[in-house]
């Protein structure tokens, strides 16, 4: 039995900003990792993928205003099969389950059911350049380079970008493993925005007000 949240979807606020014409902000979007992803490395620390990350599965909860993670239906469906007393090979199953919303789930989600801890992270990393651009997953991955172009469409620290864009790794063993991993790099110097230090302005020497002298041979 899952607990009623009350609160509003991450879709639904997306809906509202890109009504208003604007999006999440970088920081807007990294105090939302850093909110769920010990909850992610907690719930991969049991064996459990989620499998279904998405804005419409994130409720900023009312009481604290706090992001959770719902929808675990995919872990239910998973974990009832391991009890089925009809799965002979139930692990193999449960590896080879196509589920996820197309866009968000990895590849190797979608075309082979395999679903590890670096897969929930990519999930993670499409809704992240979805609030940050306002614009879907489709309108962001190129088919035919297998790679996301969301950083035309938001402005980002290139440290912060950096930590997206290893989560968003065509190749699981591309990504990060873990989600302490993402938390490590988000935290680390290089991911912060860089400020940007102008060349220090030395003063122009000032004209010379000595006067000057002429020195040769005198005629006799």
């Amino acid at each position: 039995m899952q607990d009623y949240v009350e609160g509003m979807t991450y879709r639904r606020l997306l809906d509202q900003r890109r009504a208003q014409g604007f999006g999440f902000s970088e920081t807007e979007i990294r105090q939302l990792l850093v909110q769920l992803l010990p909850v992610l490395g907690h719930i991969h620390s049991k064996g459990i993928i989620h499998r279904d990350i998405t804005p419409d599965n994130i409720i900023l909860r009312e009481a604290d205003r706090l992001p959770v993670l719902i929808d675990f239906g995919v872990v239910k469906e998973l974990a009832t099969r391991f009890q089925s007393p009809a799965s002979v090979f139930p692990a193999t199953i449960g590896q080879n389950t196509t589920v996820g919303k197309v866009g968000y789930a990895p590849p190797e989600q979608m075309q082979t059911g395999r679903a590890y801890a670096s897969s929930d992270l990519y999930s993670l990393a499409v809704t992240a350049v979805v609030m940050l651009t306002g614009r879907e997953p489709q309108e962001l991955f190129d088919d035919a380079s297998l790679t996301w172009y969301w950083q035309r469409w938001a402005s980002a620290s290139p440290g912060f970008a950096q930590v997206l864009n290893k989560m968003l790794n065509y190749r699981p063993g591309d990504r990060y493993q873990t989600a302490g991993e993402v938390m490590q790099a988000l935290q680390a110097p290089m991911s912060m925005p860089q400020p940007q230090v102008p060349p220090p302005a030395y003063p122009a020497p000032p004209d010379s007000r000595i006067p000057t002298m002429a020195v040769g041979h005198q005629p006799e």
